[in-house]
């Protein structure tokens, strides 16, 4: 039985939001926005946090399934991490101003690939499976052969998503931490790379 629209309000409010507000931080770092060893690490957290929200919670509503997700899970996000980490150093581009403020910028296909992913996954509990994820414990259902493989197959793309973001996050972490060794880089005068 899919939740109704009262139930899941405020989720829906909470997904519209975080991706509002996770947009415009992607938005930023393609047009260059303030470097900040602390905030890169944050996000990454954050991402990782909700990755693991969402994750976790199929695994108590659905123990059948949930082991055997968390083990795909766990074996796609390692390595989406390191892929994500390589192709970050190859497209970020970090200077510094001459205030001294460093800042980064690159393009945002792996977060809005993010920001769909997580988008998918909470719409599939709502709509096809019939709970909300961020609502009150509830019942869980009972998953249908067809709602298991979709949970599964969502999962293993956010856990893609979430591993790149993550690599991406700790990419411009590791190219500022170059940069810094080597001095001040002037600011680039290229367009922002794509992806």
């Amino acid at each position: 039985m899919t939740p109704s629209a009262s139930d899941v309000a405020p989720t829906v409010i909470f997904l519209g939001l975080l991706i509002a507000l996770l947009g415009r931080r992607f938005y930023q770092s393609v047009r260059g926005a303030k470097l900040s060893p602390a905030s890169l690490l944050g996000f990454a957290g954050v991402f990782f946090a909700l990755f693991a929200l969402t994750v976790v919670s199929g695994y108590f509503l659905y123990p059948a399934y949930g082991l055997g997700g968390l083990v795909v899970d766990a074996v796609v996000l390692v390595p989406s991490v390191y892929f994500g980490i390589r192709y970050t150093r190859r497209k970020v581009e970090v200077w510094r101003r001459p205030d001294g403020v460093w800042m980064y910028r690159m393009g945002v296909a792996i977060a809005l690939v993010y920001l769909a992913l997580l988008a998918a996954r909470l719409l599939l509990d709502i709509f096809v499976i019939g709970i909300d994820p961020f609502g009150p414990p509830s019942i869980a259902p009972t998953l249908s052969v067809a709602a298991a493989a979709s949970l599964l197959v969502v999962d293993a793309l956010f856990a893609v998503s979430t591993g790149l973001l993550l690599g991406r996050n700790i990419g411009v972490y590791l190219v500022h931490g170059e940069a810094v060794r080597r001095g001040a880089s002037p600011a680039p005068t290229s367009v922002p790379p794509a992806g």
